[in-house]
């Protein structure tokens, strides 16, 4: 009888390191961590699968550790993953969570945010986005800590920090991993009350960045993901909480958490440490989308966060794509950036394609921007998008 077998994982073509600076860090962006699917996999046993996705987990640890030390650094670099899990998560979760562990070693974790998200009809893995942080001069002051805020819960049974803070002569940057409805001894809050749970988790991370020495007005980027009839009211709690001006969204609105948990949120926050730092926060236009732009600068140093680009006039990926690359640009110029301080570009694409097609996505991007700052990420059908398959989030810094 011949044996099951699948040809080994090869890291998905669209894998990128991109490389941008903020103040005297350099910033490394891992966009596209995956693998295409062989030939054969989703008609394979659930053995063959398993094994083969474990495989794939070795790849991510591998790939991420060679990637830092070739900068200087190690697998603790990272300070942040977000991690859109394959629908046979439950096949590998344990093992991925056991080969970081081996690799973090003792006294750090990253802010790992891990989503069971990915499309079911997904042509790759697991897709992983990540966030390490190295310096130039080694004169320059610089630590990278694991922290568990105050009323926290600790998810160290995961291999995942409550949250990592970088700190720098010019700045504290917090990164806080995808956020439930839980208090300090993992008890859920307001269960029968989603309205309570979600402000119970947006005051929860403004109080983290309280804790580090910031207010609201630096928590600079937000991740939600919740159910399409509980979206809108997450949307709302946020900006009720924040007084109408909260940090920039991404919404998930195609996310169910079960009865009991209505929420994750994952969050970023640059908080400075001089006076010297003008803040502006502003909604987008309506032809730009539905978010907002967030801007920090310092004396020596600038960060952008811009959440919800739509595409309005685009009814296919392609054409939304290069909408939205046209809007980036305007929003970059007009923020005093350029394509050079992109860090990240994640793009949201909500309808089946083949490889092929995500691959026509890309030389659309890559005729606007460097190719290593798309990170693409296939997604369930989100009815907020009203029609239009595609929506993204931008970084840049310098």
């Amino acid at each position: 009888m011949k044996k099951e077998m699948l040809s080994p994982p090869e890291p998905s073509p669209r894998f990128s390191a991109r490389l941008s600076r903020l103040g005297s860090l350099r910033r490394l962006d891992l966009n596209n961590l995956c693998c295409d699917l062989p030939e054969g996999f989703r008609n394979a046993s659930e053995e063959v699968r398993g094994q083969w996705l474990k495989g794939v987990n070795s790849f991510f640890v591998e790939a991420m550790s060679w990637t830092a030390e070739a900068l200087g650094g190690s697998f603790k670099s990272f300070a942040e993953w977000t991690y859109f899990a394959f629908p046979d998560d439950r096949l590998t979760g344990q093992d991925i969570r056991e080969k970081r562990r081996s690799r973090f070693g003792k006294g750090y974790r990253a802010a790992i945010s891990s989503l069971k998200w990915s499309r079911e009809d997904s042509p790759v893995t697991a897709n992983i986005q990540a966030i390490a942080y190295f310096l130039d001069d080694e004169e320059d002051e610089f630590t990278q800590r694991l922290w568990r805020p105050e009323g926290y819960y600790d998810a160290e049974m995961f291999a995942v920090a409550p949250a990592v803070i970088i700190e720098t002569p010019q700045f504290k940057i917090l990164h806080i991993a995808g956020l439930l409805g839980m208090d300090e001894n993992q008890e859920v809050v307001h269960a029968d009350n989603p309205g309570k749970q979600f402000e119970f988790i947006i005051k929860h991370l403004i109080a983290a960045v309280e804790q580090a020495g910031g207010n609201a007005s630096h928590l600079v980027k937000l991740r939600t993901f919740a159910s399409p009839e509980l979206h809108p009211l997450l949307l709302e709690t946020i900006d009720k909480v924040f007084q109408g001006s909260p940090p920039t969204v991404l919404g998930a609105d195609n996310h169910s958490w079960g009865e009991k948990l209505h929420t994750e949120v994952q969050a970023m926050a640059l908080i400075p440490k001089t006076a010297d730092t003008e803040i502006k926060n502003k909604g987008l236009t309506a032809e730009q989308g539905v978010g907002r732009s967030i801007c920090i600068k310092g004396n020596d140093y600038g960060l952008l966060s811009i959440s919800e680009l739509h595409a309005k006039r685009a009814t296919g990926p392609v054409d939304a794509i290069i909408e939205i690359c046209q809007t980036t640009a305007e929003l970059l110029q007009e923020n005093g950036f350029d394509k050079a301080h992109l860090n990240c570009v994640m793009v949201y694409i909500g309808q089946t394609m083949t490889s092929d097609e995500l691959n026509k996505v890309v030389t659309a991007f890559n005729e606007y921007f460097p190719p290593e700052a798309l990170h693409l990420a296939p997604c369930p059908d989100m009815p907020g998008l009203k029609g239009c398959p595609v929506k993204a989030e931008i970084s840049a810094s310098y």
